[in-house]
């Protein structure tokens, strides 16, 4: 009996996390807190209190090293000068998440395999639903909605976001195909929804993506080539050579015509300002949590970056963000989360995972992704999730 009711409330656990993962993609962000805090609340009766303690204890480190950036933005408060939006910035995921499953079981990696298929199976459909809101649109003569920021307008989520999701989803689907010269259904289905999200990403036309992308192919190819069959390698050095060419796009070569804060000047001229911005703080501290972009707007205004002073742009880099509200302390932290899961997943030989990980890094180098509910509740999750199921404890 006591059996049957454990494997219940492991059920019923996993299905809540499942509907974590399922509404991330999706627009309306309350369905995802909402999905968080019934999670969080049937996770204080999962398991007894000295269960939780237990398995705490035996991942003290990963808990600690994760949950670092909640405790740093949480000292940010002593030294701030406004409480101001300060809740926003707190990194309340970067506890609750560690809290949540480095205190439970060891989640197993057929069982991220299957949180991973729901929320790649979340994102093409909100992507499907986006384009037939585009759709209908265009029929109805109320305009062209297929491109960029007037598709991000349809999905609901700032192209930055959608294209990590769909990044994320690519390798996941990718890792389960198996391609032989007889492909299952199950493999050609997963075919064509590496091809459609593909299309998507083009839709998007975030060139972050497509650098992520072909970075990973290229980490992936080299980690696998030894085990590799001929005509692997052969369509591996294809798509390595053929992905850069999508820049040379109508929608890439639109975006890139018209773009604002994404070419290497105006970037540089961005993160000069926000350099002089963080050195008028305390270097070690920051400015404190709310106040990270005290003094921005006049230093863009200075250097005569109007556009930036406008609209009141973030670092455009979530490591400056790290430099500007917490210091080099808020640096390290980040810095050493990655240096750690990439180390532990390296031990464990989880290539998906560090591929994942990679994508979040190249997307962290080129946007504030923590600034937002999407990118601050994912990169956590993800992150927890594939530390708790590394099999290789860092000593």
């Amino acid at each position: 009996m006591s059996n049957s009711r454990a494997i219940l409330k492991e059920k019923i656990f996993y299905g809540l996390l499942s509907i974590v993962f399922i509404t991330i993609p999706f627009p309306k962000y309350s369905l995802n807190t909402q999905s968080i805090i019934v999670l969080c609340i049937y996770w204080l009766f999962y398991n007894s209190l000295s269960s939780k303690r237990k398995y705490l204890k035996e991942n003290k480190r990963s808990f600690l090293i994760v949950s670092s950036l909640f405790w740093i933005s949480l000292l940010g408060l002593f030294y701030t000068d406004s409480f101001h939006g300060v809740l926003s910035d707190l990194f309340i995921p970067f506890l609750i998440f560690p809290l949540i499953f480095f205190s439970v079981k060891g989640i197993t990696k057929e069982k991220v395999g299957f949180l991973l298929d729901y929320f790649s199976i979340a994102t093409i459909i909100a992507s499907l639903i986006g384009l037939l809101k585009a759709f209908w649109l265009m029929y109805n003569g109320l305009g062209d909605y297929f491109y960029y920021l007037d598709f991000a307008k349809v999905l609901g989520i700032h192209t930055t976001y959608f294209s990590l999701f769909t990044c994320v989803s690519i390798i996941h689907v990718t890792n389960k195909l198996k391609l032989s010269s007889r492909l299952k259904l199950k493999d050609w289905l997963n075919l064509c929804a590496i091809i459609y999200m593909l299309f998507i990403l083009y839709m998007i036309s975030a060139k972050i993506s497509f650098i992520s992308l072909w970075v990973v192919l290229i980490l992936g190819f080299v980690w696998s080539y030894k085990s590799m069959k001929k005509k692997h390698v052969f369509f591996g050095f294809f798509f390595i050579s053929c992905l850069p060419l999508v820049f040379f796009s109508p929608n890439l070569q639109t975006r890139i015509r018209h773009e604002k804060a994404s070419n290497i000047n105006e970037r540089v001229i961005l993160w000069e300002a926000v350099g002089k911005s963080y050195l008028e703080g305390n270097i070690f501290l920051g400015k404190g949590t709310g106040d990270g972009h005290k003094g921005l707007v006049e230093e863009y205004k200075k250097a005569g970056y109007e556009i930036a002073a406008k609209n009141e742009y973030n670092a455009h880099n979530q490591f400056l963000e790290q430099l500007l509200y917490f210091g080099l302390i808020g640096l390290t932290a980040l810095s050493y989360i990655f240096f750690y899961s990439f180390r532990s997943m390296l031990l464990g030989r989880e290539l998906t995972y560090m591929l994942i990980l990679v994508v979040f890094l190249l997307f962290m180098m080129s946007e504030s992704l923590l600034k937002r509910h999407s990118g601050e509740v994912l990169f956590p999750l993800l992150v927890t999730i594939f530390l708790s199921t590394s099999k290789d404890e860092i000593k």
